[in-house]
């Protein structure tokens, strides 16, 4: 019997560069889940986590409800290590009330039932209390309650102070817990909300202000924003529309006035020159009221730009009032096509535009200066238009402001 080479040479081992590829995309994957709207979980995980992927693989054909199958589980595991990992890092889980009675960061406690509920403070055995904003402003600030149920609505903001809301809760309960500090919270409200069903509503948001200390024992303040709008409204993407609804303009610039007054802690900690805590968290309530304050500043400057609008309406040399003058009035040479935006561009007198889309609806009117409007024209950006668009274009004008309720008759009425 021969007896084994042992310096034959080792069988190649077989390697998949498809199997590296779709293990490395769903790395990716997972590191982009935990980041989502700019989650820090990450920074609250180990080096190294573990996903557990288990799924059916149809050999004969593909099956749909097996890869949303494998996507549903693959989400909610990432979703369960990013609480994890916010959690870990900041004491809390977003958008919740942490419960002491509980022990949990989230629990069936943690978040109000509807979108006019604000937090109040803790029970005395540590479970979150929601209070309806009109409930709680009749017993604490009824002066407020025409922000909500005035002619117009007005958001407003009430500053609570962190030993009011902790006021009630018995030390047992708190003694012992890992949760963030709650230095205070806004009690806001007043925000006008479109519904999915087109109705117009009012939204109430808590912003809790949050300490957590580094493992240098520097305060670290974070803003937790909780609400429950409406169904399909989502209060994250809310809150990142920018300059495009009052509560995402406040909620922008209170992230800002944080973000600095933390930028000055750890500046002055980096120098050597510690903050005190009581120094730190003064620092931080004022921001607090600050913040309070620029919802009534943002109210102002949408007063002055609403008086600005009234006082273009009754402008009756505004482009738009004259849109439907001029349209009809105009001939095929003051009407031109805009090439890039592939709309149509009407020429008034005094330098009025009117801008339409191909089938006649009114888009928009301005006023341009001369060079302005021959610098279009020389770029070849508007265009002359041809003889069948243009009797195209008037025919449409003339069918939608000749039907009943159009734009023309309820100008001509008022």
């Amino acid at each position: 019997m021969s007896k084994p080479n042992k310096n034959r040479p080792k069988k190649p081992e077989h390697r998949s560069r498809a199997a590296e590829e779709i293990h490395k995309s769903i790395q990716g994957l997972v590191r982009s889940l935990l980041q989502l709207r700019g989650s820090e979980a990450m920074g609250g995980l180990p080096d190294e986590i573990e996903v557990n992927l288990r799924f059916p693989i149809h050999l004969s054909q593909n099956i749909h409800k097996n890869s949303r199958a494998f996507a549903r589980s693959l989400v909610q595991q990432v979703e369960a290590l990013r609480i994890e990992g916010e959690t870990e890092l900041y004491g809390h889980r977003s958008g919740h009330a942490h419960c002491y009675w509980c022990h949990q960061p989230s629990c069936e406690h943690s978040t109000p039932e509807d979108g006019h509920s604000i937090f109040s403070g803790w029970s005395p055995t540590g479970i979150p209390v929601w209070k309806n904003i009109t409930t709680f402003l009749l017993s604490e600030e009824p002066e407020l309650l025409d922000h909500l149920h005035g002619d117009q609505l007005k958001p407003m903001a009430v500053v609570v102070s962190g030993d009011a809301l902790l006021g009630d809760v018995l030390q047992e309960y708190i003694e012992g817990t890992t949760f963030a500090h709650p230095v205070g919270c806004l009690l806001a409200g007043g925000f006008p909300l479109l519904r999915g069903d087109r109705e117009m509503d009012h939204l109430a948001i808590t912003a809790m202000l949050l300490e957590t200390m580094t493992a240098r024992g520097i305060p670290k303040y974070r803003w937790n924003f909780i609400s429950t709008p409406p169904a399909p409204l989502h209060l994250p993407t809310m809150l990142g529309q920018e300059e495009n609804t009052p509560l995402a303009r406040w909620i922008s610039a209170i992230r800002s006035m944080l973000i600095g007054a933390q930028e000055a802690i750890e500046s002055r900690a980096r120098e050597g020159k510690r903050m005190p805590l009581k120094e730190s968290r003064k620092l931080v309530l004022s921001v607090m009221n600050e913040a309070q304050s620029l919802l009534g500043t943002l109210q102002r400057r949408h007063d002055r730009r609403t008086r600005h609008a009234d006082m273009r309406v009754a402008d009756p040399d505004r482009p738009t009032s004259a849109a439907s003058s001029d349209v009809l009035a105009s001939k095929r040479g003051d009407t031109l096509v805009d090439r890039r935006e592939s709309t149509i561009i009407v020429r008034g007198p005094h330098g009025r535009i009117h801008v339409f889309t191909r089938n006649g609806i009114h888009v928009t009117s301005v006023r341009y200066s001369p060079e302005a409007i021959l610098n279009r024209i020389q770029r070849r950006r508007w265009t002359p238009i041809e003889d069948h668009d243009f009797m195209t274009f008037k025919e449409e004008i003339m069918r939608r402001w000749n039907a009943p309720g159009s734009a023309q008759d309820k100008e001509e009425s008022s």
